[in-house]
This record gives structure tokens, sequence and C-alpha cells, in this order.
């Protein structure tokens, strides 16, 4: 009897030992592999993407409305102005709201199930709503079912600024902005805010952005250190950090250096760092 206790014992105790040893083996932090780096980099196209639509055609509705919204003329001229353009408009059914003495006015377009609108049908509404003055402003826009073509959108778009005559300063904000084209869909939110110095030709952006990408896995990236740009650099960024984070994929962060105007940064995922060089995928998702 004593020896079988001592047999289950010894069977006990080996059995153990092993538990221990596979659970330590699988806490250890495997190296990232080079399928890792290569995740990291298609991560960065897919906010190249998101922030190229951001930045080019999403703004561009933004641009748009600050160029009607003359800052030289007075308010109310401004606004009349404003007005009269919006409503003689032929693509699309417009109409204004607000008035001269609102603190904010703004427009809808509706382009119905379709209207041809030089060579492009547009289907859905926009929304604009304008508010602030020569110094300060903000832009929102709500694309309602908004199709271009082959493209679509929905979700708002928020634009702030603030200006000076050495510096100017704004903020971006997308929600549960959806765009589909033949590619697929990609849905985001993202925040972003970008100082700059005229004088010092120096610019910084702070933010983050979250969302779907076209295989339906979810992303997120989120500016850990200000990223820091610089006029007379040829790629201008500088220093700044960036961590990325990819569904099923260990996350990866991009480290921009320490102002010094170089032409590489590194990645560091799961502890193993790489120098890499610039190309434009990295210089479109950060800017």
């Amino acid at each position: 009897m004593k020896k079988m206790n001592l047999f289950f014992r010894m069977a006990f105790t080996l059995a153990l030992i092993g538990f221990l040893a596979s659970c330590k083996k699988s806490d250890e932090v495997q190296p990232a592999t080079d399928a890792d780096f290569a995740n990291a980099e298609a991560s960065l196209e897919v906010l190249s993407e998101v922030q190229s639509l951001n930045n080019v055609w999403v703004a561009g509705f933004a641009d748009d409305a600050a160029d009607r919204n003359e800052p030289r003329k007075a308010k109310a001229a401004r606004v009349a102005a404003v007005r009269e353009e919006i409503e003689s408009d032929e693509c699309g059914l417009s109409s204004f709201f607000g008035d001269e003495a609102s603190s904010t006015f703004g427009w809808t377009v509706d382009y119905g199930t379709g209207t041809n609108c030089d060579g492009v049908v547009k289907k859905g509404k926009i929304k604009i709503t304008v508010s602030g003055g020569e110094q300060t402003g903000a832009i929102v826009i709500n694309f309602i079912g908004y199709e271009e073509g082959s493209r679509k959108l929905s979700g708002d778009f928020a634009w702030a600024a603030n200006a000076s005559e050495t510096s100017f300063s704004f903020t971006y904000k997308a929600t549960k902005l959806v765009y589909t084209d033949e590619e697929g869909t990609l849905s985001w939110d993202s925040d972003y805010t970008l100082s700059s110095s005229l004088k010092e030709g120096r610019t910084q952006l702070t933010g983050r952005v979250s969302g779907t990408d076209r295989a339906g896995k979810n992303f997120s990236a989120s500016i850990t250190a200000p990223l820091v740009y610089v006029s007379s650099c040829e790629h201008q960024l500088v220093s700044g950090k960036y961590l990325v984070e990819a569904q099923g994929h260990p996350s990866a962060e991009f480290d921009f250096g320490d102002g010094s105007c170089d032409d590489s940064y590194s990645v560091t995922i799961r502890g193993t760092s790489r120098t890499l060089q610039y190309d434009e995928s990295v210089s479109l998702a950060l800017n």
C-alpha cells in the first residue's frame, strides 16, 4: 500500500512539473516573425487609405464649404452670398437654413435617387453646417446615404480651426464613417488635432483612429507621443510614436526618432525591433 501511495505521489509530482513547465513555456513572449512585420506594414496601408479619405475626399467637402464662407466679407454679406450660390446650384435640390443674423447657418443638398452632376450620378443627401468667423470656424458634414458614382459614404465629419498670423491649429473628427467602393467597405472613427507654428515650420499631430478593414477585421492606431513634422526635412516627420493594433496580430509600435532628420524609423513587435526606411505608405498614414 505504501508503494502504491508512493507511486501515485511520484506520478502526481511529475504531472505537476510537466504542467508548470508547459505554463511557463506558453507564458514566454514569442519573438516577432517576418510575417508579423509584414502584417504591421499592411496595417499602415489600411491606415493610409483611411487618412487619404479623411484628408482628401471627405475634407474636400469641408474645404468647399470654407471657400464659400468667404472670410473677407462681412458676416451678413457672406451668409447672403452663400445662400444665393446654394439656391442657384442646379446639381441636386439645395435648401439653405439660418439667416444673416445667425451665428450658425448651412445647407442641405438632396440628390434624391439619382442626379447627374457633370457626368457623375449622385444620390442621397449631404448636410453642411457652418459656424465661426475669420480666425476661428467649424464645419460639420452629415453624409446621409450619399453616393457618388460607385462610391458610397455615410456618417459624420467635423472640422474646426483656430488661426493667427503666426500659427494655426485644427481638429478633424470622423464619427461612424462608412465608405464603400468596388473593393469592399471600410468603416472608422477618428479624432486628430494638428497644430503648427508658421514661423518655425514645425507641425505637431496627436490623435487616434479605429475601425474595420475590407476583410472585416478590426484595427486601431493611436499616437502615443506627438508626431512632429519639420518643413526643412525632406520627409518632414522627425519624431513621435504610433501604436498600431490589428485583429489577429501582435501590436506594433512605430518610433520616428528623436528629432533628427534621417530617412529611417523603427518598428517594435513583441520586444523585437527593426529599422526601416520611409516610403509613401508611412507618409500617407501619418499625415
